[in-house]
């Protein structure tokens, strides 16, 4: 995906992409729940990665590939949802991390 993330393991990607769908879908907190089924990653655990993964969202398009396909309707045009919002959480100078 990006070079940003080697040497990250990939539950701690995994987890913190769960994180980030969570909140561009207006789902519940990240819970006890949520952090046991995870590995056990809290937030602040992820922090690091979520900002990447945000960073990532918000720069141009770096991978083409990735983001055409999933832009389809097949995919529900996942890619154009989640660099909207990341855009918009930016614009808004909101916080990722507050729930």
């Amino acid at each position: 995906m990006d070079h940003r993330f080697i040497g990250i393991k990939p539950s701690l990607c995994a987890a913190a992409a769960m994180y980030l769908s969570r909140r561009m879908l207006g789902r519940s907190p990240w819970n006890k729940t949520l952090i046991h089924y995870s590995g056990g990653y809290t937030k602040s655990d992820m922090k690091h990665v979520i900002d990447l993964l945000m960073k990532y969202l918000i720069e141009p398009v770096a991978h083409e590939e990735f983001f055409k396909k999933y832009a389809s309707k097949k995919y529900m045009k996942s890619s154009i949802l989640a660099r909207q919002w990341a855009k918009q959480v930016e614009a808004e100078k909101l916080d990722v991390m507050s729930e």
